[in-house]
């Protein structure tokens, strides 16, 4: 007797072997260099976030050290998807646009989804 298993895959899902202890994350951190930017690049920013195969809308969070960012500097920013989480690696390459907003970057630090759940819960308990 054979038993077949179906595999159903959405666009984006990648197979990743448990020993790699794969996380997903709804935030997380970048040093970014600012391309351009018509005004200033600060916190509660939108933009699309382009990293391997992942492409959502994510929010900036914090710049930490800074501000506001004007075109040509650095940072490291903390990004917040808007829709859900997102397997992302460290050392990852990032491309983030808006309009003619454009910057890269690298991923620096992921803050694991769960992380993320029980710091909302502990909010709601107060």
């Amino acid at each position: 007797m054979l038993l077949a298993a179906v595999v159903c895959s959405f666009q984006g899902m990648v197979m990743v072997s448990p020993k790699m202890n794969p996380t997903i994350c709804c935030q997380f951190e970048a040093a970014i260099v600012l391309l351009f930017h018509a005004k200033t690049f600060r916190r509660g920013s939108q933009v699309t976030v382009h990293v391997g195969n992942v492409r959502q809308t994510a929010t900036v969070e914090r710049l930490h050290g800074k501000d506001e960012l004007r075109t040509g500097e650095r940072a490291v920013v903390r990004f917040h998807f808007i829709k859900h989480p997102e397997y992302l690696r460290l050392t990852a390459k990032l491309l983030f646009r808006e309009g003619v907003t454009k910057g890269i970057g690298h991923v620096t630090r992921l803050l694991p989804h769960n992380q993320y759940l029980n710091h909302d819960q502990n909010l709601q308990d107060y």
